[in-house]
């Protein structure tokens, strides 16, 4: 990863609590990092899984939503509500598409 983009990711995860993101799109490119999604956004990929990859995913907000990505890892936290659409988890080379919503259970 160059040094401007470095920067760029540096000022995303600095941002003021005040600020309100709702969607974050990933530009295509094969990064090494993994994310961490502690709040409800969308994170999308800008040109799909065959393009955009991230060493993984770990969703540990409720109605947070992971889409077009190429993953290595994907993790959810039990008992959140996430959607996670379009992606493909590449583990030993053997491909999973993945198209889920995952709601809380009903503890009634």
């Amino acid at each position: 990863m160059g040094d401007h983009r470095r920067r760029r990711h540096a000022r995303v995860a600095r941002h003021p609590a005040g600020l309100c993101l709702h969607r974050l799109v990933v530009c295509p490119g094969h990064y090494a990092e993994s994310v961490s999604v502690d709040r409800a956004v969308r994170l999308e990929a800008f040109a799909g899984p065959s393009r955009t990859y991230l060493r993984g995913v770990l969703v540990t907000a409720c109605g947070a939503r992971v889409a077009g990505l190429r993953l290595q890892a994907l993790t959810v936290r039990a008992g959140l509500e996430a959607e996670l659409l379009g992606n493909v988890v590449m583990d030993n080379s053997v491909y999973l598409p993945l198209v889920l919503k995952l709601r809380e259970r009903d503890s009634s």
